[in-house]
């Protein structure tokens, strides 16, 4: 899935093995018919960079690990309950910016 307001600026045809040919198929159990890599242009929003900041590496490390706390059904620590909460706000903002633009 791409982000909303992103751009393919580029379009790269590669072939496939005969591993994936085996290895991938869709919900009919046909084998794939291409492999492609896509340049894309990174989004740019003017809400305060908000989609950088809840994509950036180092956001997903901790919400991976706020995600793993409760699967394991343990109370997160405050710092991770700090994040997950301001986390779940900077989403809110970027969809409801996104929703009020029709993107």
């Amino acid at each position: 899935m791409l982000p909303p307001k992103a751009k393919v600026t580029s379009v790269e045809e590669l072939s496939l093995t005969d591993e994936e040919k085996q290895l991938y198929y869709d919900m009919n159990y046909h084998e794939p018919v291409g492999k492609y890599r896509l340049i894309v242009s990174k989004p740019t929003y003017p809400c305060k960079n908000t989609y950088d900041v809840i994509t950036s590496e180092s956001s997903v490390s901790k919400l991976q690990e706020c995600i793993h706390t409760f699967m394991k059904q343990e109370s997160l620590s405050k710092e991770q309950e700090f994040f997950y909460v301001e986390w779940k706000h900077q989403v809110l903002e970027y969809l409801g910016y996104c929703l009020k633009k029709g993107l």
